[in-house]
């Protein structure tokens, strides 16, 4: 298959874009929630800050790709099954196969590959600081304020598909980011003993 067919093929599949929204959704509050924490802790080493951003991206990575390509295949599997009983005859090597098996492995890798890419944009600016190019109290400001504008723009692609206010939306997301650095805040001054 060429390359604008597989689009073709992912635009006309909304489970791609769920995928893709969820997951995104996941990585980012996950790695906010990691680098709340450190932020609050005074943490001052960008390797040590990358190391623990990059950990649970990556096993939310390894984690996405294996149940949606578990889940899809049998979901897949289930539907081609009721074509050919439909059909009356084996649809195996045909070209609605190829199709269903090419949807079971670009929904697990969109499933896994958005977190682990909204964590590496979230956590870039730290690569700076480990070059000393900025501090890393400037790395954590641009940090949040990207994992800020992640949330928004995760809102309005919502807003688009779903044909909602994609103003209200965007900041909808922008409010669960602020949420749970709330929570995370409460917990460091009231709950947690240092």
């Amino acid at each position: 298959m060429k390359i604008g067919e597989i689009l073709d093929i992912l635009k006309d599949e909304g489970i791609a874009r769920r995928f893709f929204v969820m997951n995104s959704f996941d990585g980012i509050l996950t790695v906010l929630g990691v680098l709340i924490a450190m932020y609050l802790f005074d943490e001052k080493n960008p390797n040590f800050i990358i190391l623990s951003c990059i950990a649970p991206a990556i096993a939310l990575t390894i984690s996405g790709i294996w149940s949606a390509y578990t889940i899809e295949r049998a979901e897949r599997k289930r539907e081609l099954g009721m074509i050919e009983k439909q059909m009356l005859r084996s649809l195996k090597e045909t070209k609605i196969s190829r199709r269903l098996n090419l949807l079971v492995i670009l929904n697990s890798l969109i499933n896994g590959i958005s977190p682990l890419i909204v964590s590496v944009f979230t956590i870039s600016p730290f690569l700076f600081s480990l070059t000393k190019l900025i501090s890393i109290k400037m790395a954590f400001y641009i940090a949040f304020t990207i994992t800020l504008l992640i949330l928004f723009s995760l809102g309005m692609f919502v807003g688009e598909i779903g044909d909602f206010n994609k103003l209200i939306m965007g900041l909808s997301m922008v409010i669960i980011g602020i949420t749970i650095a709330l929570i995370m805040y409460i917990l460091n001054e009231y709950i947690i003993v240092s």
